[in-house]
């Protein structure tokens, strides 16, 4: 009895010293994986500031990953970082800027999008608990923060547009969800029609919401990221573009 009892401890025993190093390999995984996808994040923006043009600095990037599409930059956040575009929804999500797997991924436009044209965009990142990538988005989920920040900037090898968030809501990720929409129906360009119905139903299922004026012809980004308070769910900040004397106010008051 005594002997099975002590090859019952010795199992026991073995399991957990398999667990415990499981969960050290796991945690040490991690904790690389932050350490490469900061410290890559770190060169792209130390080549990007030392260029000495602003052409010359996405000539810089693209001769990295010709996917480039521009650089995104959200005030008071870490999100200061390079978007790509790539042919799916699919590789990015686990393939960082140098195309290395590593499960931060990296900022990317959706599919959908056509970038050449000005019209509305979707970005999508990994909402990081090492707040990297698009994790620091949670910050506008309290209403002082998002009150007093949500200046963005959009830079392309073309030019750079200033955005104003206006919105945020949590959205269903699931297609099969009732209250789901289709983030991919508002991109690129549309009428004033389809722009104003779009409004409407962000007004309606917006958790914060900033009163601004909106104009024919405006162009709006989406910034997609998970939202752990439900199963399944996303994060969604949706900004309107500036006009440079919108772009200065709101700079002179933060």
């Amino acid at each position: 009895m005594q002997t099975a009892t002590r090859k019952i401890a010795r199992i026991a025993s073995w399991l957990l010293l398999i667990i415990f190093f499981s969960l050290c390999c796991k945690i040490t995984l991690l904790y690389h994986a932050t350490f490469l996808v900061q410290r890559q994040n770190q060169h792209l923006t130390t080549l990007k500031n030392a260029a000495s043009s602003y052409n010359a600095q996405f000539a810089a990037l693209s001769e990295i990953n010709p996917d480039l599409a521009g650089w995104l930059t959200v005030d008071e956040t870490s999100v200061d970082l390079p978007v790509v575009f790539g042919r799916d929804n699919q590789w990015y999500l686990e393939h960082d800027f140098n195309g290395d797997t590593n499960r931060h991924g990296t900022l990317f436009l959706d599919a959908a999008t056509n970038s050449d044209t000005a019209g509305n965009l979707i970005i999508y990142g990994h909402n990081m608990k090492d707040n990297t990538m698009f994790g620091e988005l949670d910050l506008f989920k309290a209403k002082s923060f998002f009150t007093k920040n949500g200046l963005v900037l959009w830079e392309t090898e073309q030019d750079k547009t200033y955005y104003q968030i206006f919105a945020g809501l949590v959205l269903p990720g699931s297609s099969l969800s009732p209250n789901y929409i289709d983030l991919t129906n508002w991109a690129n360009e549309l009428n004033d029609t389809a722009a104003t119905d779009m409004l409407q139903q962000l007004h309606s299922r917006a958790n914060l919401w900033r009163n601004v004026q909106h104009h024919s012809g405006d162009r709006y980004l989406f910034l997609v990221t998970c939202d752990y308070t439900k199963s399944n769910g996303r994060w969604v900040l949706v900004a309107q573009s500036l006009s440079e004397e919108e772009t200065e106010r709101i700079k002179e008051v933060s």
